[in-house]
């Protein structure tokens, strides 16, 4: 089934722009049946809530980054139908299955599930996403197949490190990045970071 990007509700308040941009140079490489394969091989899990609004709760990048270049629709499958719930079981329901992540791109939250934004426009930018998603794409962190894993990363990164683009280029702070997470990376690290 196929749906408009602008359709989907984000299940979260940030995503890392540095992930959507390789993404729209991704799409921007790829043509014809290239370009079709590569989003029929995308599909966005959602949950039907409340007045039939699809809820995305993964692939946010893949569909902001669809948007940007240009694509009105993605491909979704809906993997439950909450849709008999009023708004607050809802969120309760989505909370309970760790489906919300409710941070903003200061590290600040929980906030208020219904200030989520009302689609991929209005998520904001949170640089220490970009750089746990540059760590995971290098490999330095494992890729965990669990909902906001990079989240967890970008957490541990703030925490640890301060980043300010203003006075270091962006290349710099994913070496620091590198060399604080190669340094702390041991197992039992990994297992806290998995619990958190």
């Amino acid at each position: 089934m196929k749906i408009g990007v602008l359709d989907l509700k984000p299940t979260q308040f940030v995503v890392g722009r540095r992930e959507i941009e390789v993404k729209v140079d991704k799409f921007a490489g790829l043509d014809g049946k290239k370009l079709d394969a590569y989003l029929d091989d995308h599909v966005v899990p959602c949950v039907v809530g409340p007045r039939k609004q699809f809820f995305m709760i993964d692939h946010h990048h893949f569909v902001a980054a669809a948007y940007d270049h240009g694509h009105k629709e993605v491909k979704i499958s809906i993997l439950e139908d909450q849709s008999k719930l009023e708004f607050d079981a809802f969120w309760r329901y989505m909370d309970s299955k760790k489906w919300l992540y409710l941070y903003d791109q200061f590290g600040g939250g929980p906030h208020p599930a219904p200030m989520l934004p009302v689609d991929v426009r209005g998520l904001a930018d949170d640089i220490y996403r970009s750089l746990a998603w540059e760590l995971r794409d290098a490999g330095i962190i494992p890729k965990i197949q669990e909902p906001f894993a990079e989240f967890k990363w970008a957490k541990f990164l703030r925490t640890h490190i301060t980043i300010d683009l203003h006075q270091e280029k962006y290349s710099d702070a994913v070496k620091r990045c590198k060399e604080l997470v190669s340094a702390s990376l041991d197992p039992d690290v990994l297992k806290a970071q998995k619990r958190s």
